[in-house]
């Protein structure tokens, strides 16, 4: 999932190291459509509006609304195997990664690497 890619140095020149700091701890590693005009949204349940100050949701907007944005995130998962098995129970991408606390590029890699693994088949079959 591609998209403009904001790294922290950007967001903080951008928006002020505040609403810089409020976005990536709320949405850090998440890759979201921005709307073209401050609105109501819904990534992953959380409203950007109540995320941001006012005008840090506005500067966000003028940089980059009606594109993809990707977010840095500088957590990572301890335990690979437990984002694995998140991934073969059916959970999607982005919800392990919120579930983590991982970026979704991450989880997409493991994502990527389960369906490359070779399933054993059941001797009941």
């Amino acid at each position: 999932m591609a998209g403009v890619w904001l790294s922290e140095v950007r967001l903080k020149e951008a928006l002020g190291a505040d609403d810089a700091h409020a976005l990536l701890e709320a949405l850090g590693g998440m890759t979201f459509y921005l709307p073209t005009r401050p609105q109501p949204t819904s990534i992953l349940g959380r409203d950007l509006s109540t995320i941001l100050s006012k005008e840090g949701y506005s500067k966000l907007v003028r940089l980059c609304g009606g594109d993809r944005i990707s977010l840095p995130n500088f957590r990572r998962v301890s335990n690979v195997s437990e984002a694995k098995s998140l991934l073969r129970k059916g959970m999607s991408i982005r919800e392990v990664a919120d579930h983590l606390r991982i970026s979704q590029r991450y989880a997409e890699k493991l994502s990527a690497e389960v369906k490359a693994q070779p399933q054993q088949l059941s001797l009941f079959s």
